[in-house]
């Protein structure tokens, strides 16, 4: 490989054995801005330079998406090999949106060259998409199927199962999504939002009861009926709210707060929410939020924290966009066109396991192994969850010698034509099947097209529910589950949020799977932060034991390494068989 990138430096540093210390280097680049890099990279590539004012309004709304300066970007760059991933798309949509210019994330993926993005997106202007592609809310009641007298069923079957709520307090009702269920034995997350200056306490616990109410997710409830999870929204609910003074730090409180209360068990048939205002000095505080998993994914703390702060500060928002009329787009979904796509491409698969799932281990232990490895860029087009995903179906193949491999990959649900979608809070995430076919593949890069062509397609029928999805699209057994899934998460809401006033806040994520609700399943966790790549192995010991996790995740890096520098000169024996 030919080095793209050349630092100064004044001096080589030295270890106490007189060997270059790599680790010191390592943390100097890791440290570094992108514009840094930038500055000291040797590229023969020209930057195709705006020529309109829409190319110009396009470039710096690209530059806003992506934190560049609007310079560094040319209309011949590619959106995800300036850094872009699903998450700044959809960043992106909403951006051009407000300059009247119609996107869609799918667009994005299919047109990543910035000046075909822009070309898309007015023509798409020009002939109006954006008619009837609203998310609007359902008459209440109407998505819950098999009900015909909706105020009987309310009173009867479902008011019952809310010890603290009558029928009255009833709001709607609707179905839970597979992925709810499933992370109700999970326990909750806990944002929590330092404060560093004077804080009006009052209107603090005014903010969160006003967020309470502008967002149905924070106060649902969980009932069931026959056999299915279902929500139901309350009118109303009576905020938890706590004032705390502690004379130590605030980390330490922080910690032992969401340790203690993680510990609890909050019953599902009343909203799990709770707010704690904890304050050190006049000037040093953290608010602590029990989020409850089943009501929102990490994309939504995002939409909750930035509501949270405007109400604060007493200014205006726009109407919010309900998780009902996001619910109603997914109920809608469930239907032949969908089952029948994913028929397709599911045909003659199975899911690929590395245990028995149902096997009796009475001595089952958590299992971790991780990596940190410098970033790595993909090859044009690609994005680094697409290099992800194909980096571990080729470990999948190698270990289990199988050619054909199908695992499970979490999206964040966000990804379809709709306006507002990304305003949408509640949990819309969920696990969607990935299959890699290696039989027609030659090289590594025929590979991770067909990986994300085949995520393109997904976009417009990811809504589905896995166990409809299995017992319409597939010859698995019923209570097929995933045997591995990834966890991609090119999301940065952590760290620094900025000021509300004199108040500067910045935000952190308290979560510990471990404290209770054990689950057993098989995790790729890989967290891009900076100039570095997370890369975790989370399971227990009825998959693989250590030595095996170790391996699996040391094959997986090293392709991710060989399909980002070589991957269209490397064959797939070589991935498979070989060193990588």
């Amino acid at each position: 490989m030919i080095p793209t990138t050349f630092f100064p430096i004044s001096r080589i540093p030295l270890t106490s054995t007189g060997k270059v210390d790599r680790g010191w280097l390592r943390d100097l680049i890791s440290n570094l801005q992108s514009d840094a890099f930038t500055r000291y990279t040797v590229t023969t590539n020209t930057k195709l330079q705006p020529t309109s004012d829409l190319e110009r309004s396009f470039q710096q709304i690209v530059a806003n998406t992506l934190g560049l300066p609007a310079e560094t970007i040319g209309m011949n760059d590619d959106f995800f090999g300036l850094g872009g991933n699903s998450l700044t798309a959809m960043k992106l949509v909403t951006l051009a949106r407000e300059q009247q210019l119609v996107l869609t994330v799918a667009d994005i993926f299919a047109n990543s060259i910035l000046s075909k993005v822009l070309s898309v997106s007015t023509t798409q202007t020009i002939e109006g998409v954006t008619k009837d592609h609203r998310l609007e809310d359902p008459a209440p009641m109407s998505l819950v199927r098999g009900v015909d007298d909706p105020v009987s069923f309310v009173h009867d079957v479902i008011a019952p199962q809310l010890p603290f709520h009558g029928a009255e307090d009833i709001e709607d009702v609707l179905p839970a999504t597979d992925m709810q269920s499933y992370v109700e034995r999970f326990p909750p997350h806990y944002p929590l939002v330092r404060l560093n200056g004077e804080v009006d306490k009052l209107q603090v616990k005014v903010a969160c009861e006003q967020l309470v109410q502008r967002h149905t997710v924070l106060r649902t409830a969980f009932a069931s009926h026959n056999g299915r999870s279902l929500q139901v929204v309350l009118k109303t609910i009576d905020v938890p709210f706590r004032y705390v003074q502690t004379a130590g730090t605030i980390p330490d409180f922080e910690a032992a707060f969401c340790q203690y209360d993680g510990t609890l068990e909050v019953p599902v048939c009343v909203p799990g929410l709770l707010f704690a205002l904890v304050s050190r000095s006049a000037t040093e505080h953290s608010l602590i939020i029990r989020l409850p998993l089943p009501c929102c994914d990490g994309e939504s703390w995002i939409i909750l924290l930035h509501d949270w702060m405007a109400l604060y500060q007493k200014k205006a928002l726009l109407p919010p966009v309900t998780f009902t009329a996001w619910e109603s787009l997914y109920v809608a979904q469930q239907n032949e066109i969908t089952f029948s796509f994913w028929r397709n491409m599911l045909q003659g698969s199975t899911m690929t396991h590395l245990c028995d799932p149902t096997i009796d281990m009475p001595d089952e232990e958590f299992i971790f192994a991780t990596q940190n490895i410098p970033l790595l860029q993909p090859p044009l087009s690609i994005t680094r969850a697409t290099l992800v995903k194909t980096a571990w179906a080729l470990t999948l193949a190698e270990y289990k010698k199988e050619t054909d491999v199908v695992f499970g990959q979490l999206i964040h649900g966000r990804a379809h034509a709709f306006s507002d979608e990304e305003r949408v809070a509640g949990h819309l995430a969920k696990i969607i099947p990935v299959r890699a076919d290696l039989q027609s593949i030659s090289t590594g890069l025929d590979l991770l097209q067909q990986v994300q062509q085949q995520h393109l397609a997904c976009m417009k029928f990811d809504l589905v529910d896995f166990h409809d999805l299995v017992s319409n699209c597939t010859a698995w057994p019923s209570d097929t589950q995933y045997g591995t899934y990834i966890l991609h998460q090119d999301n940065e809401y952590l760290g620094e949020t900025g000021l509300m006033g004199d108040i500067r806040v910045s935000t952190s994520m308290a979560y510990n799977p471990m404290i209770s609700k054990a689950v057993r399943e098989f995790v790729i966790m890989s967290t891009p932060r900076g100039n570095e790549h997370e890369i975790m192995i989370c399971a227990t010991s009825a998959y693989v034991d250590q030595s095996t996790a170790d391996w699996l995740l040391a094959k997986m890096v090293a392709k991710m390494q060989t399909l980002a520098n070589a991957a269209n000169t490397t064959g797939l024996d070589e991935l498979v068989d070989g060193g990588a």
